[in-house]
């Protein structure tokens, strides 16, 4: 099993890593060390990164195309040589009525949270293979709660934690550890005016522990921090950063 300090010697990829949580991981990683290829649509880098200009590179990447992202991971490999870890951080996230949700809706939802994080998985595990590597995949909370309104989100999240349990005893003879991180409600840029409602503000700090929503850069903090660790021990596992959301039955302030 790889320890911290090997995976530094190669590249950690961060699939959806130009904005939001993605862009979060990747300076995160960077100013621990790393060195970090941010995979996106676009192609760009995230904000923040400039100091760290000889350890970061970014990369367009369709991940719902099979040909594109085994040309990304080639290209990786021929230009760093070691590819150490992935963390599958791109989703997509939308809510709505199950009862009046098209099939091709909840399929396009799968496709990129689930189907597309296998495939990098897949696609990555002949890198990884050679002399170890760390894979950390970004599910949700919702896998477990039983939200209302996000059936096509949640189970996608919780196929991608049965994938990572499955892997993980699948690919352990390879040397290859595999655990989920399942945030809570993590305030973004895209978020940021329902979060804002005094209705939910008023829930968070009735539901979690934490009494409000994680931030990103939190959870960049912490995906990071567990590449800086030694997982043997937590491989197969869901880790749930989500400020006690799921464990707490609620109180009063």
């Amino acid at each position: 099993m790889p320890k911290p300090e090997e995976l530094k010697e190669g590249v950690v990829v961060v699939t959806g890593g130009s904005r939001g949580i993605g862009a979060s991981i990747t300076r995160s990683a960077l100013r621990r060390g790393f060195r970090v290829a941010a995979l996106s649509r676009s192609g760009e880098l995230p904000g923040g990164v400039e100091p760290y200009a000889d350890r970061v590179t970014a990369m367009a990447a369709d991940l719902n195309s099979e040909e594109k992202v085994r040309e990304c991971f080639a290209a990786l490999d021929a230009r760093f040589g070691k590819i150490r870890a992935l963390v599958n951080n791109a989703g997509i996230h939308r809510a709505g009525v199950s009862a009046r949700t098209k099939t091709e809706e909840f399929e396009s939802i799968l496709q990129t949270n689930t189907v597309a994080a296998f495939r990098a998985m897949r696609d990555c595990y002949p890198y990884l293979k050679r002399q170890g590597g760390v894979v950390i995949n970004i599910g949700s909370v919702f896998e477990t709660l039983g939200a209302a309104q996000n059936a096509s989100y949640s189970a996608s999240k919780g196929a991608l934690s049965a994938l990572t349990r499955s892997l993980a005893s699948e690919w352990a003879r390879d040397g290859i550890i595999l655990l989920t991180v399942a945030p809570g409600y993590v305030a973004t840029d895209m978020n940021t005016d329902y979060l804002a409602r005094s209705e939910v503000a008023d829930y968070f700090a009735r539901q979690t522990m934490i009494g409000r929503p994680a931030q990103a850069d939190e959870v960049g903090e912490l995906v990071a921090g567990l590449l800086d660790l030694d997982l043997a021990l937590l491989t197969g596992q869901t880790l749930r950063a989500d400020g006690g959301h799921s464990v707490g039955h609620g109180h009063l302030r």
